[in-house]
């Protein structure tokens, strides 16, 4: 029987019939990994429990003398067991990765932070050197995305040379130091120096590395830049 409805006149009407029910979109299990904007990651993925955190400089392939390219890795506490619509089965972490976007404008490039998802592969896998950092108990991965919002570390733009990108090093150097301010990781004291000091090299496939100075990336007028000591800016 259909619900009825008085008028001010006084009329009795049938109701009209409700809109029917919106269908959820089911997204498709994924197989491969998945790249995501910042500001788009799935919180299914944000809530993963971390139990490891790495700093990789990686080889860009793109010539002998070539810059490194620096990016964050986080791995979680359990593997994914099963493909889902936001990462495939074989899913371990996330890497924090800062890219160039449009085109160079006075000096300056638009940069975005996307965060992949990784499986045993992705590009860590051409890392020359890899530091691994302590992670505090308990934490997931949204703990290191509330820095980046806290901090107001976003949004960021590459300073460019007629020969390279800079500011990697320093993005990933700003991020690593307000987590360990924040306790979401712990440099430990006796190997900080040594932390600090990696990011003043240019690694080779050889395993030799020179020193390099540290760009500097063009951060918003909301972010306080820290001179960390250790690090030579150029």
């Amino acid at each position: 029987m259909s619900a009825k409805r008085t008028l001010r006149s006084g009329t009795v009407r049938d109701s009209p019939p409700p809109p029917p029910k919106r269908q959820a979109v089911q997204r498709a299990n994924v197989t491969t990994n998945q790249e995501y904007k910042y500001d788009g990651v799935p919180i299914s993925l944000k809530s993963k429990k971390i139990n490891s955190c790495f700093i990789d400089f990686l080889d860009v392939g793109l010539g002998v003398d070539m810059p490194n390219h620096t990016i964050l890795r986080i791995l979680f506490e359990h593997l994914q067991q099963q493909n889902s619509p936001y990462a495939p089965a074989g899913t371990r972490g996330l890497l924090f990765d800062i890219q160039p976007v449009g085109n160079v404008d006075d000096n300056l490039i638009d940069a975005e932070l996307r965060i992949n998802t990784i499986t045993y592969q992705g590009p860590h896998i051409r890392a020359l050197h890899t530091l691994q950092l302590p992670v505090r108990g308990n934490k997931t991965a949204r703990d290191f995305f509330r820095v980046i919002d806290d901090t107001n570390l976003l949004p960021v733009g590459y300073t460019s040379t007629s020969e390279d990108l800079l500011g990697c090093r320093d993005f990933i150097s700003q991020l690593v130091y307000r987590l360990d301010e924040a306790g979401a990781i712990r440099l430990p004291a006796n190997t900080i120096v040594s932390v600090w000091n990696s990011f003043n090299q240019r690694y080779y496939g050889d395993g030799t590395s020179r020193i390099d100075a540290v760009g500097k990336i063009a951060f918003n007028d909301d972010y306080v830049h820290i001179s960390i000591p250790g690090i030579d800016y150029a």
